[in-house]
């Protein structure tokens, strides 16, 4: 939003497409995990990326991956 009231919208969109670019570039040849994932977020996408692609569902008492999130304390260390 600061680039785009300073130099206009197309320009904006350029800065952001190659700051998007140069940190997926990073994460691929560095081989590491983006700093900032929450860790439970992810585990929910994937959780419900395998129910799509035809996974059985697991039943039971368990919390599931987005349990943490619930609980205060929990979601403030990570």
């Amino acid at each position: 939003m600061r680039i785009r009231a300073k130099r206009g919208h197309q320009i904006a969109a350029v800065a952001l497409a190659r700051k998007l670019t140069v940190l997926c570039w990073h994460l691929l040849t560095k081989e590491t995990d983006y700093r900032w994932a929450r860790p439970a977020l992810v585990g929910t996408k994937r959780r419900a990326m395998e129910l799509q692609s035809g996974l059985p569902q697991r039943k039971g008492n368990t919390p599931g991956p987005a349990h943490a999130y619930n609980v205060k304390a929990l979601r403030d260390q990570g």
